[in-house]
Order: structure tokens, then C-alpha cells, then sequence
């Protein structure tokens, strides 16, 4: 029963957690910040929120930092949800994003490639 609450739950977390990102803070080192997903524990005292951003590892650490830094006010933002224990956030990279990214990357570049080597030979026709 407690993982089917756990399951009603996250998605409200996430929606709360993502309010207060775009809303509240405004703190540069969050810029680009996605919540991706979240994992609430069976007992609903730990919420697992992994957020995606594209960059480099040192922006991606900052933006841990920042996230560690707002926990406070993120789960303060919870409260409405009427639970008996407010959850612990902990934070966590999801690199999906970024790796979806670099394949779309590789993808248009052998896409470029592919037409520059069919450019010289449609006008030799």
C-alpha cells in the first residue's frame, strides 16, 4: 500500500519542486536546471529528485551545490501537500539529457557530412 502513496506522491513533489525552481529562486548556478523524475521511498521520508542540465561537470557540480543550498526552501515548498513527514530531498544527475544531446549532436554532423559528400557528385550528372 505505502509504494502505491509513494507513487501518488512523487508526481506532486516534482510538480511542487519544479514550481519553486522557475518561480522562487534565482540563483544563476540553477539556470537550465530540469527536474527529470523523482523516487519517493516506500515510507515517504526520502524523495530522490534528479534534475538534468546540459554543461560541463564543473556547472553541473555548482548546480548540486545550489540545489543542496535551497534545500531548505524547496522542502518547505512541500507543505502544502498536507503529508505527515515532510521527505528528505536528495539530488541527483541525471546525464539522459546530455547523452541525448551528444547523440543528436553526432547525428547532425554525419548528417552535414553525408552532404557534403553527395553535394560534388549530383552535379557531375
Amino acid at each position: 500500500m505505502a509504494n502505491k502513496r509513494a507513487e501518488r506522491v512523487g508526481p506532486l513533489i516534482l510538480e511542487e519542486v519544479s514550481s519553486v525552481l522557475i518561480a522562487k529562486l534565482r540563483d544563476p548556478r540553477l539556470v537550465g536546471v530540469t527536474f527529470t523524475r523523482v523516487k519517493v521511498s516506500a515510507d515517504l521520508k526520502i524523495a530522490h529528485l534528479y534534475f538534468s542540465l546540459i554543461g560541463d561537470e564543473a556547472k553541473i557540480a555548482e548546480a548540486s551545490e545550489a540545489l543542496a543550498g535551497a534545500k531548505g526552501v524547496l522542502k518547505r515548498a512541500l507543505s502544502p501537500l498536507k503529508l505527515r513527514y515532510l521527505p528528505d530531498l536528495e539530488f541527483h544527475y541525471d546525464p539522459n539529457l546530455a547523452y541525448a544531446d551528444r547523440i543528436d549532436q553526432i547525428l547532425h554532423q554525419i548528417h552535414q557530412d553525408e552532404k557534403k559528400d553527395d553535394g560534388p557528385d549530383e552535379k557531375s550528372d
